[in-house]
């Protein structure tokens, strides 16, 4: 609310474009330290994130490319920001292509899934090439970037037997394994935003002794889960109405769409509220959608 009245609807492109500009920065450091030509201390040429954990800096990869999507369906004639629109995004995609974010790289599927309906005709047509383009850019991932095949194949390995309880996957599906008994016995309203995490530690305490080596992450790794742990169905309804409502109120409705799908399915991957980067980009981005809806 704070952001929302605080910035001038008239100042919300420049905003958008500081942002873009942002990433464009992030972009060539991140080229640089992967092909060798720049060094950050604790960032590897294999997962070249200088500024940020790579979940978070694939999530704001992926809200840059809806962004540049956006603005080149916006302009109506072929003019010189239009065209840096489009090869801005195949860099930003190349750069989801060489990091360790299967967040973002997941969220750009499904965004090129959903770009030729929402900005073009919604038929038969349009639906198929939405998919093409999903089913191209998931075998181009898998193909050609190492980090996400061998993460994708690791997850696969996870859910289907069993796995190191104390590695990331198996934090991961363990996590989802205790924080359903949690919501189970606190299925209406939760045990409370304070007492999730201490709530959690009993359950392990007491009956998954062998997921004791999670403690040290103080969250339970996926949005959706903390949200119900913490709040219950009731909490979990309002919670996804926000997003209803956010799109309802949107001028835009097809951003509006695109960056509420990115931001809900990027919270399968972790607990984005919970991270100092990603909680000011996906506030800022709400309040960017309503100010463009306001009188």
């Amino acid at each position: 609310f704070i952001i929302y009245t605080t910035i001038n609807k008239e100042f919300v492109p420049k905003m958008i474009s500081a942002f873009i500009s942002g990433i464009f920065i992030s972009e060539l450091i991140s080229y640089s330290i992967f092909f060798g030509l720049y060094h950050i201390k604790d960032v590897l040429p294999s997962d070249p994130t200088p500024f940020m954990h790579h979940i978070e800096y694939s999530f704001y990869l992926a809200i840059a490319a809806i962004f540049l999507i956006d603005r080149f369906f916006s302009l109506k004639e072929w003019s010189k920001e239009k065209i840096f629109s489009i090869l801005f995004f195949i860099t930003i995609s190349f750069n989801l292509f060489i990091i360790n974010g299967r967040t973002g790289q997941f969220v750009y599927i499904v965004v090129l899934f959903l770009i030729p309906l929402l900005y073009l005709n919604l038929n038969k047509k349009n639906i198929l090439l939405g998919t093409f383009a999903a089913v191209i850019a998931f075998a181009s991932l898998y193909t050609l970037s190492p980090n996400f095949h061998a993460k994708l194949n690791r997850t696969v390995k996870a859910v289907s037997a069993p796995v190191d309880p104390c590695i990331a996957d198996g934090i991961r599906i363990n996590m989802i394994k205790i924080g359903s008994h949690i919501v189970k016995d606190n299925i209406i309203l939760g045990v409370g935003v304070g007492d999730a995490w201490q709530e959690y530690k009993s359950y392990v305490n007491k009956d998954f002794t062998e997921s004791k080596c999670s403690f040290y992450l103080e969250h339970l790794h996926n949005q959706f889960l903390q949200v119900l742990v913490q709040l219950g169905l009731i909490g979990f309804f309002l919670f996804l109405s926000s997003f209803y409502f956010l799109v309802k109120e949107a001028d835009n409705k097809r951003l509006a769409i695109l960056l509420s799908v990115a931001i809900l399915l990027s919270f399968m991957g972790d607990v984005l509220l919970c991270r100092q980067f990603s909680t000011a980009l996906i506030f800022t981005v709400i309040a960017i959608i309503l100010r463009k809806g306001a009188q």
